[in-house]
Parts: structure tokens; sequence; C-alpha cells
């Protein structure tokens, strides 16, 4: 999308949707999978601190299976998903999504956390590992600001 800012050293692998007004930082890394089974969507306006991953495929350590891509698939347990941040959403530095992630318009995770495939409330920050709501965020003043870009010339000071 227009507008997007992916700093050095970011890797971007497998199928990813990124749309506008966003920001990846340095060492980030998104892995999207193979875009049937499972993938990244960033919408408008999200964001993603420095070395904040996001994986849409992993294997599951638990139950006796073997790990990597160099081990048979059948002897793995891999869990794949598509994972989506709405719009308003943002990722902290050092924090980890994995499959089966959602979150929901304005949902943010704060630094060193973890989303271990849960569904994030709308315009909630969260926090911890797991990660754990810890206040709501003021939508309003958030949608006010997206307005008065969208309707502006600041667009041209952007990138």
């Amino acid at each position: 999308g227009d507008y997007v800012c992916i700093d050095d050293f970011v890797i971007l692998s497998g199928a990813i949707h990124l749309g506008r007004f966003l920001h990846i930082g340095a060492y980030a890394s998104i892995t999207g999978g193979n875009g049937k089974d499972s993938s990244v969507s960033m919408g408008d306006f999200c964001g993603m601190s420095s070395y904040s991953k996001i994986f849409a495929t992993t294997d599951d350590f638990a139950g006796g299976y073997l790990v990597g891509p160099c081990v048979p698939f059948t002897l793995r347990n891999v869990r794949a998903s598509h994972i989506q941040l709405e719009r308003h959403c943002h990722i902290g530095s050092h924090s980890l999504i994995l499959p089966q992630s959602h979150f929901c318009i304005g949902a943010s995770l704060g630094p060193m956390s973890l989303n271990m495939g849960r569904k994030f409330k709308a315009w909630h920050y969260y926090y911890g590992n797991p990660a754990k709501p810890i206040y709501k965020i003021d939508s309003h003043n958030v949608l006010d600001k997206e307005t008065i870009l969208l309707n502006s010339t600041l667009k041209e000071q952007l990138c």
C-alpha cells in the first residue's frame, strides 16, 4: 500500500498483504505461509516495532512430534492459519504473534508480549506473556486523527 516504511534488516516471507500508512521496524519478521491455508494481512495504520515477529505457520513442539523443515511433514505437527491485523493495530518491540491470532480494529500488543492464537478485542491494549488486556484505547481520538490525515495535505510530508 501507499506510505509504507520498511526498515533495514526486516524479513518478509510467504503470503503477506500490507495496507497503507504502515511501518515495520528494523529486524522485525513476518512469515506468511503459503497463501492457501496461511497468510498475514496488516490493515491500514498498523505497525510492528523492531524485533517483533509474526508466524502464520510454525511447528507445535507439544505432543511427541519432530520439528523443523529437515524432517518429513508427516512426522511434524505444523500449525498454520491466516493472521489478520485490522486497522490501527500495533505490535511492540520483541513481541511474538503465533498462528490463529487475530487483532480486531485498534487492538495493540505491548513490548515483549505473546499472543498464542487469541482474538484480541477492538481498541484494547494487551501486555504480557501470555498477553492480557491492560486498558482501552480512545478510538474516537484515533479515528479523528485518521480523518484529519486523509483529508489534508499532510500526506505530502510522509516517507
